[in-house]
């Protein structure tokens, strides 16, 4: 399947360009200074790094650098995703109104892309395993069934998109792009609320149940895995010895982020009422690292 992530970019003067941003009323702006920092060291805990602490000036900005365009960098692939995810989810529902919600929810994915992308400074490329949260989003768009998806894209990932976008929101410098982030939420809600509401109207049969066991694993495994900031220190930096690595992740709370994350999404579980479902990821140990 050819998902919206691997989709490439075409350039800035082509005609297509100038009718989306048409259809779509938007102004194209670089709304940045070059190499702006928008999010700073305590956005990513490198604050409380020593090893951070201990790089110089130009390093240390380098590594923020890097680690603002991984962020939005995912951004920018998560809204590619949900075209897609919406053009699927159109074809596959069965009443007028799914259909047009689901419509309504690809338009929006496409205005936070373009909002999204005022603010990359380079190109983001066609590389998505540089966050484990994205191919198994591709994975899912694939193989999931329609309810399973649902549970999956809207009740999981964007229920934790939502934490996720705040926290960005919150720490944001620019105030520009602190208003595409503010925006985007309200959206977002709205979609995590429908997909909280769908999923509280299915019957679960049990084809459905074990997809939506095994993405959410999938999901699950790849928030516990997720460990840019670490990459970035190590790519930049410089390698870091595994005592070094070691004290780097206690000084951040590492495994404290990992916990948090893991909450959030057995809240996010819970939330649609099959209490079954839930029951069986734990039996499954499907929180455990």
């Amino acid at each position: 399947m050819n998902h919206s992530m691997l989709a490439k970019d075409l350039d800035k003067d082509h005609p297509l360009q100038g009718l989306l941003n048409k259809a779509a009323a938007f102004v194209p702006e670089n709304l940045y200074k070059k190499d702006e920092i928008y999010w700073f060291e305590k956005h990513y805990k490198l604050d409380q790094s020593s090893f951070f602490g201990s790089l110089s000036p130009s390093l240390k900005n380098d590594v923020l650098l890097d680690l603002n365009h991984k962020s939005l960098s995912l951004a920018h692939y998560i809204e590619k995703f949900g075209l897609n995810y919406g053009a699927k989810m159109i074809l596959n529902a069965d009443t007028t109104e799914a259909k047009s919600l689901y419509a309504l929810f690809s338009g929006d994915e496409v205005k936070h892309r373009l909002w999204i992308d005022q603010f990359i400074q380079r190109p983001v490329g066609l590389d998505i395993d540089f966050h484990p949260l994205l191919p198994a989003l591709a994975l899912c768009l694939e193989k999931g069934n329609y309810t399973a998806t649902v549970f999956s894209i809207q009740v999981i990932l964007e229920g934790f998109g939502l934490y996720h976008y705040f926290q960005l929101k919150e720490t944001c410098q620019n105030l520009a792009l602190k208003e595409v982030f503010g925006q985007i939420l309200k959206d977002e809600t709205l979609h995590h609320g429908m997909g909280v509401a769908m999923m509280k109207s299915f019957t679960l049969d049990e084809e459905t149940k074990e997809q939506i066991t095994e993405l959410t694993a999938l999901f699950v495994k790849s928030l516990l895995e997720a460990d840019w900031v670490l990459k970035s220190l190590r790519q930049i930096g410089g390698d870091l010895t595994s005592s070094q690595v070691k004290q780097f992740k206690d000084e951040i709370d590492y495994e404290k982020q990992l916990q948090l994350r893991v909450e959030k999404i057995k809240s996010l579980i819970q939330k649609v009422g099959h209490q079954g479902l839930f029951e069986e990821l734990e039996r499954r140990k499907i929180f455990k690292k």
